[in-house]
């Protein structure tokens, strides 16, 4: 009986010692799951982002204007070439130097009490028959616009410049002594260019300008370059 007491004795107290070394490591278990983290953030010293942006300044950009220079395109040369505006050149030999297909001849130059007078005869080899044309001098300089003389006087045979007088007709091949200018400004020697205005069909009157029958207008050619002396 005695013995049987203590073998229970013994088994209890191996119980009560499991009990408690088994408590004992739950509540190690629990205070090592609620102590502080081993890593905390100091407040004095926060943590720096880096920043990405680029913040490199700018390149200054130098001014250069003190060692530029300012490109100046030179205007270009507007020729004569009967489309827009331009001038008219004067001749270079000595007479009147014709225009391929046109006639220019005998231009003689003279003043007489500041009137200068300029006589030539004309022809054209253009296989058309002029109905009816009229000659004018441009002295050198003369502008012209849309290949037409400004402000020159257009005459026709008989030398009359009213603008009611009508241009004569002038064939292909033919040719006609005609004043091409009665006035003053040229001085004792002139240079520039004869013009002929002229219509194929119908009349054309001549004078300060040339129109056509009807308010048509009327062609215009140079038929030579002058170069004279008086």
């Amino acid at each position: 009986m005695n013995k049987m007491m203590v073998g229970v004795g013994v088994i209890v107290v191996l119980i009560v010692i499991v009990l408690a070394v088994y408590l004992v490591g739950s509540i190690g278990s629990g205070a090592a799951t609620t102590s502080s983290p081993s890593s905390t953030l100091n407040p004095s010293a926060p943590t720096t982002i880096p920043n990405a942006v680029n913040t490199t300044p700018p390149t200054s950009i130098a001014n250069q204007s003190g060692n530029q220079s300012t490109q100046t395109v030179p205007p270009t040369s507007i020729s004569n070439q009967g489309g827009g505006a331009g001038t008219t050149p004067g001749g270079t030999k000595p007479g009147c130097s014709a225009t391929s297909g046109y006639v220019c001849t005998n231009a003689s130059y003279s003043i007489s009490n500041s009137v200068a007078t300029i006589w030539a005869t004309v022809g054209q080899n253009t296989g058309e028959e002029w109905s009816s044309f009229a000659v004018g001098y441009a002295p050198a300089g003369t502008k012209t616009v849309g290949g037409i003389p400004q402000n020159i006087t257009f005459y026709i045979v008989n030398g009359s410049s009213t603008t009611s007088n009508v241009g004569t007709s002038l064939q292909s091949g033919s040719v006609v002594k005609i004043e091409a200018y009665n006035g003053v400004g040229l001085g004792s020697a002139t240079s520039g260019v004869l013009w002929a205005c002229y219509v194929n069909s119908g009349l054309l009157y001549a004078g300060h300008t040339c129109f056509a029958q009807g308010g048509g207008a009327p062609f215009y050619v140079q038929l030579g370059a002058l170069n004279l002396t008086s």
